[in-house]
């Protein structure tokens, strides 16, 4: 597998799970982790649910202990309807204090996916996100605000936030986050 491993990801993976399981090799996680973040993966949610590889090696990195995996896995069955282990892995990553994961957990209270309904969490998730420079979030408070969804009606606060989601990204709006 290792004189492969230039030909394609799968010899990478079968090559880190030698490492993995210890196929032929001395156990190491840490050098198995490491083979299986140089697979590409990326972030595109579509291309992940069309790779079976992609699915396998996220859910291996995660075995690992790699936390950064947990929002690519919630967003990926969150868009397949699977909000039960969705709301699990933004769960995760959430006590990490994940920006996308408060945002994901936050839209799964908001609507009731997987959870009863809960506004006031959802706000609450959306302000942390936002907090964690999820310039995502300044829409959905915008939206709290002006709706009073989770939180009183404020139509200034609400303006606020729509500015802010408005912005292109790096601009100032990340220097006015909610303390």
């Amino acid at each position: 597998y290792q004189k492969n491993c230039y030909f394609s990801a799968e010899y990478i993976e079968k090559y880190a799970d030698c490492y993995l399981y210890g196929y032929g090799v001395n156990p190491c996680p840490q050098k198995a982790l490491e083979m299986y973040n140089s697979i590409f993966i990326g972030d595109d949610l579509e291309a992940i649910s069309k790779s079976e590889l992609g699915l396998r090696v996220l859910k291996k990195k995660i075995e690992l202990g790699d936390e950064s995996s947990y929002v690519l896995l919630g967003d990926y069955y969150y868009s397949i309807g699977n909000y039960t282990e969705a709301i699990s892995f933004y769960k995760k990553a959430n006590e990490e204090d994940e920006a996308n994961a408060s945002l994901g957990l936050a839209l799964c209270y908001l609507n009731g996916f997987g959870v009863h309904y809960d506004y006031t969490k959802a706000f609450n998730l959306f302000a942390k996100s936002y907090a964690l420079k999820n310039q995502k979030a300044a829409k959905y408070l915008a939206d709290c605000y002006r709706f009073g969804v989770g939180i009183s009606k404020d139509e200034k606060l609400a303006q606020y936030f729509e500015n802010i989601s408005c912005q292109p990204k790096g601009g100032l709006w990340s220097h006015s986050f909610i303390n």
